[in-house]
């Protein structure tokens, strides 16, 4: 009878120390490749809502929607329809848009064109990007494993520092008469921006709402947060900026930026300046002046060095 030989032990160990160094050389490669994919999947949401946007402003005299500062895409809807649902809710913060139909201020901007990209239920899913690792719980329906569609950011800047009549958002009425017929809001018009190629529609973010007040990466932020630490507070961030600044960036240092005119870009942080969210002199004389300018002056360091956790 043939003897039959066995690896000895040492073969063994030397075996399973290659397949060691393999796999941990593999590993950083297949994690690398998930984030392309990941990023590549956020990038391709961001097309499809900017062509909802479009789709929409072609529907509505080439005005954005109104404008709404929130993450609810259920909570003050008729679960059946989807559609608005006034009783029971804050009246105060109900408005009627240009075409008599009612919104909720604190719902998430997504819902205003939900019509758009796939109806109730659908289009939010859009809105969630696989690379986002946290977002502001400001009136959201819920946590975020459990709903996760309120990863980008509307540019409001352009509104609340327009400078002007050409306002990205004309109010009318007041919200405590917002049942007379001339108490809506109306998106600005495509043609009223100077540079629609160059001016930010919406971008990957931490907040839904962009609206000036500190929030927007070419800006000095104003307090210390750090929520995006790892481990809770072993690791304080530098303040709300890195705490903005990992959500803006999480592309691999890059942040999905749709343009007014629609088209889409990856940028680095250099790049976001302020022309970019308010496209006009008035408007940026305005920024700069708000609350002494506290917000415009140069930031505390600089965003190149910050942690943006890539």
């Amino acid at each position: 009878m043939k003897e039959q030989k066995a690896f000895t032990l040492i073969e063994l160990l030397v075996v399973i120390a290659i397949i060691g160094i393999l796999a941990s050389m593999l590993l950083p490669v297949l994690a690398k490749a998930k984030l392309k994919s990941n990023s590549l999947k956020g990038q391709n949401n961001s097309k499809a809502i900017g062509q909802g946007v479009t789709a929409y402003r072609g529907d509505h005299d080439d005005r954005c929607a109104p404008k709404t500062n929130g993450g609810y895409w259920l909570k003050h809807t008729d679960p059946a329809s989807g559609n608005a649902a006034r009783n029971g809710s804050n009246h105060v913060h109900w408005k009627v848009d240009a075409n008599g139909e009612d919104y909720h201020y604190y719902w998430y901007w997504g819902k205003m064109y939900e019509d758009y990209l796939g109806g109730v239920g659908v289009a939010e899913k859009v809105f969630n990007d696989p690379m986002s690792r946290a977002s502001d719980t400001y009136y959201v329906d819920g946590k975020r494993h459990a709903r996760p569609f309120v990863d980008w950011s509307w540019n409001g800047a352009a509104e609340s520092y327009a400078g002007g009549e050409s306002a990205n958002y004309d109010y009318h009425g007041s919200w405590s008469k917002n049942r007379e017929l001339g108490s809506y809001a109306q998106g600005r018009e495509l043609a009223d921006y100077p540079a629609p190629g160059k001016t930010i529609a919406f971008q990957s973010g931490y907040e839904s709402m962009l609206d000036g007040n500190g929030d927007v990466p070419c800006f000095a932020f104003g307090n210390d947060s750090g929520s995006l630490a790892p481990g809770g507070k072993s690791r304080a961030t530098r303040g709300n900026s890195e705490t903005t600044l990992r959500s803006f960036f999480r592309h691999m240092g890059k942040s999905v930026v749709v343009y007014a005119d629609g088209h889409m870009e990856m940028n680095i942080v250099s790049e976001l300046t302020p022309e970019r969210y308010v496209p006009n002199k008035d408007g940026l004389n305005k920024w700069k002046a708000y609350g002494g300018g506290r917000y415009t002056k140069p930031p505390p360091y600089d965003f190149t060095t910050a942690n943006i956790g890539w």
